[in-house]
């Protein structure tokens, strides 16, 4: 029996970390953030390359039934409207499609009280959900104008609301 279920259950998944299929850990602080092009949800892209030099980015990746996002996003607007020099993106999951992201939108923005001005980018194939290595929603990272991961939360919580409200506040002198 035991044996059945490490042939099973076990093996592959030791056999996808070994050929590097699945990331042993996400992407942290002091990483340099890849360079992505993200399709965003009214046809646009975000280059994330153009915001080098210039603007701090936070990239917040959500999936549509994940119940932590819903806070996470909500505080992300409030947050960037504190800092000019800062611009905000979340991400959809690669099995979010659009009616299920436009659902769980519309849910954030009945909790936030307001329409959503964030930029909302679309994931269909998970590529940069791979680049960032991101394994759990949310996974939120923060980008200096120099391309560096400076802060990465996985979850939300207000301690980490927190810790992510005094990174960007350091960022734009607030």
């Amino acid at each position: 029996m035991k044996i059945q279920l490490f042939r099973r259950y076990l093996l592959p998944v030791l056999l996808m970390f070994v050929l590097g299929i699945v990331p042993l850990y996400p992407l942290g602080m002091g990483d340099r953030a890849p360079l992505v092009n993200i399709r965003q949800r009214d046809g646009g892209m975000f280059i994330l390359a153009q915001y080098r030099n210039k603007k701090h980015v936070i990239m917040s990746f959500f999936h549509h039934d994940c119940l932590p996002c819903v806070p996470e996003i909500v505080h992300l607007q409030k947050l960037k409207k504190s800092c000019n020099n800062l611009e905000v993106i979340v991400v959809s999951d690669v099995d979010t499609d659009s009616s299920k992201a436009e659902s769980f939108l519309k849910k954030v923005e009945r909790r936030n009280g307001a329409p959503l001005t964030l930029r909302v980018g679309v994931d269909p194939f998970g590529d940069t959900k791979s680049e960032y290595r991101v394994t759990r929603h949310p996974t939120l990272f923060l980008i200096d104008t120099q391309g560096h991961i400076i802060y990465t939360a996985t979850g939300y919580s207000e301690d980490k609301a927190h810790l992510l409200d005094d990174a960007v506040r350091r960022l734009c002198g607030n």
